[in-house]
């Protein structure tokens, strides 16, 4: 069941602390549901956001401009937390160019191996790992994603710590001179929003030279047919296809994935923390694309949406999608959300990556340089 179109009348607020737990709960009492659209508060022009100080404040922010409904999970001390996942509402609310579909509830849980966030469109819930959006966990995942780096050959450690020559130029070295100057002082008092943007700063080093170990392999030969590598002949793909089912990672094979062309920095770097929360936003928005998660193909195709496979073999389109970021191949839903994010932070995208989106029908944005 969507809840998409619940209009919420106002309501009195009454915040319970529970001590055996010490998570604060929000009640709220409703004087009424219809099924409209949800109205927010126009009262100011894209004002500037304020944390709140307390607990309470925030969710009565996220009630009143959000159309949030319930808040869950939050220790009374996890304010910050609360104020980093408003804020990037906010500010996807203010760069939207359509109604934007707000989540109506909000959870800050343990989420295991998911790295960042989850969107459920079906009950219009997002959910956020509190191992990363919570300020005493984080470092613990900066340094995880740091020593992966050094693992696959993207960070090299010398007299200092380089990025591999393959992918060095002048703008990724001043880029990743800044980011270890930062990293360097992680264990200095530092703001969630801090050290989520070192994070994430991370991860642009991470995202397309780290392949070989992250995707599917049937997906990564598509990926080299297509084009999204460079030109191939067929023999060549052949030997790629022979090294890639025999796991042999070869410094030749890894080149193919680590070059400069692959560290993308094409971004607006003062909201970048919260690409993570415009992506799940991406996915709320087309919450009538229903799919099945992508290894179900590879694991079983015959009992696979072919909407998939459609989608797979589809070069030109899966070429278009790997320029947004490899793990938009992973199919449409991850495509439009992918690329919704990338919107949001003012990237630029070929003709190609944006007629893909419109086929889609992909949420508009109000792009800065318009």
């Amino acid at each position: 069941m969507f809840y998409f179109g619940m209009k919420i009348s106002p309501c009195n607020f009454a915040y319970k602390i529970n001590q055996s737990k010490n998570i604060i709960k929000p009640q709220l009492a409703f004087k009424s549901l219809g099924f409209d659209s949800v109205s927010f508060s126009t009262k100011a022009k894209n004002p500037e956001f304020k944390k709140a100080q307390t607990l309470d404040e925030a969710f009565k922010f996220g009630y009143k401009e959000l159309g949030i409904v319930d808040y869950y999970g939050f220790d009374e001390n996890q304010v910050d937390s609360a104020n980093f996942i408003n804020e990037g509402l906010y500010q996807a609310k203010q760069l939207s160019k359509t109604p934007l579909k707000m989540p109506k509830y909000i959870f800050l849980r343990d989420l295991d191996n998911v790295q960042m966030s989850m969107a459920y469109t079906n009950g219009g819930i997002l959910e956020v790992n509190d191992h990363i959006y919570t300020n005493e966990y984080i470092t613990d995942e900066i340094d995880r994603i740091f020593e992966e780096l050094i693992d696959n050959d993207v960070i090299i450690i010398g007299d200092s710590f380089s990025v591999n020559p393959v992918i060095s130029s002048e703008k990724t070295d001043e880029f990743f001179a800044e980011l270890m100057d930062d990293y360097s002082n992680i264990s200095c008092a530092r703001t969630l929003d801090e050290k989520l943007d070192i994070y994430h700063r991370f991860r642009v080093l991470y995202e397309k030279t780290s392949i070989l170990n992250r995707y599917p392999k049937d997906l990564i030969l598509r990926m080299v047919k297509a084009g999204c590598y460079g030109e191939f002949s067929q023999d060549e793909i052949e030997k790629f296809k022979i090294d890639l089912e025999t796991n042999k990672n070869f410094p030749s094979l890894l080149k193919l994935f680590k070059n400069k062309d692959n560290v993308d920095l094409n971004f607006d770097f003062d909201i970048f923390k919260f690409k993570t929360i415009f992506h799940e936003l991406g996915h709320l928005q087309n919450y009538r694309f229903v799919s099945t998660p992508l290894v179900c193909y590879f694991n079983s195709p015959k009992d696979y949406n072919p909407k998939m496979l459609e989608w797979l073999e589809n070069e030109k389109g899966l070429k278009a999608a790997h320029e947004v970021l490899p793990y938009a191949c992973l199919g449409a839903p991850e495509f439009i959300a992918e690329t919704y994010a990338n919107l949001l932070l003012d990237k630029e995208l070929s003709s190609e990556a944006l007629a893909l989106y419109k086929k889609y029908n992909g949420p508009k944005v109000r792009l800065k340089k318009n």
